[in-house]
């Protein structure tokens, strides 16, 4: 069993945000001759929570947009994923024993060079072995599977919306009755 407890907003305004950036300059390659794959990151973060009806009502909402460009194995093109993440959120102090909450996300992602199709169709080769680096005699091959056609590749799609709420009643001090859903 497994409980997780969502931020709420409250009786003050309140709110943040963030930016998370990895840029390419800040990727390495550790294998001689090898270039680096290439990642990019740019996410920034807004949420803002606060009263609807003081002492009785509050709401908390979040935003995230999320895009990312990466390389695996110096694949010809990125995975390039992009989405926007929204979370809303709202309680409801009904009586002092008594507190509803609703809450509302949506977190659809899309990625593109994403999935590998296949080698059916022709030209789609999903890779092969290369080497950019020269070994020592008696010295283990550096040779890795590389994509080589961009045609190869799909386009992933996650997530969707998600609706939940939670009813919690404090029928004694011993006694909570809570309906999830």
């Amino acid at each position: 069993y497994m409980n997780i407890v969502t931020k709420s907003g409250g009786n003050q305004f309140h709110g943040s945000a963030a930016l998370f950036v990895i840029a390419q300059s800040f990727n390495g390659s550790n294998v001689e001759g090898i270039p680096a794959n290439r990642r990019e990151d740019y996410q920034p973060d807004l949420t803002l929570g606060g009263p609807i009806a003081r002492d009785r009502i509050w709401f908390f909402t979040a935003y995230r947009r999320v895009q990312t460009d990466q390389t695996f194995n110096n694949a010809v093109v990125p995975v390039e994923r992009r989405g926007n993440l929204w979370f809303a959120k709202v309680t409801a102090q009904m009586r002092n024993n008594h507190r509803l909450q609703v809450s509302f996300q949506y977190d659809r992602t899309i990625q593109a060079n994403a999935i590998f199709r296949g080698t059916v169709a022709p030209g789609r080769n999903l890779g092969q072995l290369t080497s950019a680096t020269t070994t020592p005699a008696g010295a283990l091959s550096t040779a890795t599977p590389q994509i080589v056609s961009a045609s190869a590749l799909g386009t992933l799609v996650k997530g969707r919306p998600l609706a939940s709420f939670n009813y919690n009643w404090v029928v004694s001090s011993t006694k909570v009755f809570q309906f999830v859903g």
